[in-house]
């Protein structure tokens, strides 16, 4: 016997028998005593292994989660509490071993928790015919190995607007601000721009918006981040070296906000800095982490599951390292077979199943699927090429992100100035079709980012070759198929010289 679940009405419990693919079913008395419902235990019909048990508030249909073959079957509910026929489609298909069930308070969806797929499985729930449809995102990574799963109850519902936008300034050395109009996307500047160190020309800010660090050279530096206003305060204990005299390219901030880390690309390696996002410090730098000589740039998966150090090396140009978030500690994943080449910039998916890679040499762009979390065999990461990979036109270098709702991928020609979006599948990962192609600058970008609802692509343009010549940030609505529509007013005038940007949401 597994984890049971009380119909709405409180007469009836069942529980999951998970050896023989049964389900007990029986009568609650007013004494607290339980009676066997005749027919009892029900086979799950189609279905190996049932874990978990959920029955909707209609209190007509039962679903249960088998773990052996990722799966939920689906069962009326009879007279008595008797289990009937399966309904309409069932079982339906999950991630790696679905565990726990939950129905939303409104009745229309269902989540499953899927133990050894580290994901969450989400459906449409009819609850006249109790069919289960797929959502439009059917997968979502969760962090490693989640077993029980529960909707909130709350009043307010989950908001993420867009919050602000930085650019660092690689000539002037600051960092320009802005706030966004979410509903529209135009940039407001928020008040002067604010000191940063020299020569800065990478940035990231966490998932959260509320730290945004930049780096040039070898130095980095933290800042908290006020969404309202978009103001800047820099974390005590900042500016902090890289690695002694070493030089940094490029930074990625955790989503639980205490650690930084930044790519030490004279070392090849992975330098951690802690954060105290409540005493506004910054302690660093700590640990570092070997990956490999030349490595140039970082991508991560939303969940901060992953680290993925990207560079041009004839051993393994993309090494993933397997992040523990309460302590900070990473180690380097077994990537087999190698992936050699010059990845000059790689982006996961929203769910975190696939990875996308631009190898700026060969001119090709190329999708692989993650590893999950957790499946103890030290390959947790690691990176599996899907179909061969796609050619771009153009003269590169290049640099890649995800559409947040998995419609696109977007490429961008650093040198031409242009963003390329193409098609996406999100039940294989393959890339599809190219799209039509945006004309940027003529002076080149440096750098492009999308919001997290999907809504807005950021690409930094690079500034005139003439000397005080200010950068700016072209900003684009996402429409379907990943099409781009400028934003009125963009570009958005920056700082001097090439930057590098970063956007955040203000998450409530």
């Amino acid at each position: 016997p597994q984890f049971a679940a009380v119909d709405p009405s409180n007469t009836h419990l069942y529980i999951p028998n998970f050896t023989d693919n049964t389900i007990s079913a029986f009568t609650i008395n007013g004494d607290g005593s339980l009676t066997a419902v005749t027919g009892s235990p029900f086979s799950t019909g189609v279905g190996s292994g049932p874990e978990y048990i959920a029955v909707e508030a209609t209190g007509k249909f039962l679903y249960v989660s088998n773990a052996n073959d990722n799966t939920i079957s689906a069962l009326t509910i009879g007279s008595g509490g008797a289990l009937g026929a399966a309904v309409a489609g069932s079982p339906f298909s999950t991630g790696a071993t679905p565990v726990g069930i939950a129905i939303d308070p409104s009745n229309a969806t269902l989540a499953v928790a899927n133990l050894f797929g580290n994901s969450v499985s989400l459906f449409s729930l009819n609850s006249t015919s109790g069919v289960l449809t797929p959502a439009p995102l059917p997968l979502i990574e969760a962090s490693a190995n989640p077993f029980f799963i529960n909707y909130g109850l709350g009043t307010t519902a989950l908001s993420s607007p867009v919050g602000a936008v930085f650019a660092a300034n690689a000539v002037s050395g600051d960092i320009s601000a802005f706030t966004s109009t979410s509903s529209t996307g135009v940039l407001t500047a928020a008040g002067s721009p604010v000191t940063g160190v020299p020569g800065n020309n990478f940035a990231n800010a966490d998932l959260r918006g509320h730290l945004l660090f930049v780096g040039g050279g070898t130095q980095v530096e933290g800042f908290a981040i006020d969404q309202t206003g978009g103001a800047l305060t820099k974390l005590m204990g900042s500016p902090l070296s890289v690695t002694g005299t070493d030089t940094g390219s490029a930074v990625y901030v955790t989503p639980t906000e205490q650690f930084a880390y930044v790519l030490d690309s004279t070392s090849g390696s992975l330098v951690q800095n802690r954060v105290d996002v409540f005493a506004g410090t910054v302690t660093g730098p700590g640990t570092s982490t070997p990956a490999f000589t030349g490595a140039s740039n970082l991508a991560a998966d939303t969940q901060g599951d992953f680290i993925y150090v990207l560079g041009q090396n004839a051993t393994n140009g993309i090494q993933p390292f397997t992040t523990y978030t309460t302590t900070g500690g990473i180690n380097a994943s077994t990537q087999s077979p190698a992936l050699p080449g010059n990845w000059t910039s790689g982006s996961v998916d929203a769910t975190g199943q696939y990875f996308v890679a631009v190898d700026s040499t060969a001119k090709t762009l190329q999708s692989f699927s993650i590893t999950p979390a957790g499946t103890g065999s030290g390959s947790d990461g690691s990176l599996t090429p899907i179909g061969g990979a796609v050619t771009l036109p153009g003269t590169g270098p290049w640099v890649v992100t995800f559409d947040p709702l998995d419609r696109a991928v977007f490429v961008a020609d650093q040198t031409l100035g242009t963003v390329l979006p193409f098609a996406f599948d999100l039940s294989t990962g393959t890339i599809g079709l190219a799209g039509t192609t945006t004309n940027v600058s003529a002076n080149g970008v440096t750098q492009i980012n999308a919001d997290a609802t999907g809504s807005y692509l950021y690409v930094g343009v690079a500034a005139a070759s003439a000397p005080g010549s200010t950068g700016g940030i072209s900003i684009y609505t996402i429409g379907a198929g990943g099409s781009l529509t400028a934003v009125p007013g963009s570009p958005f005038t920056t700082g001097t010289g090439n930057p590098a940007i970063a956007n955040t949401n203000n998450v409530q």
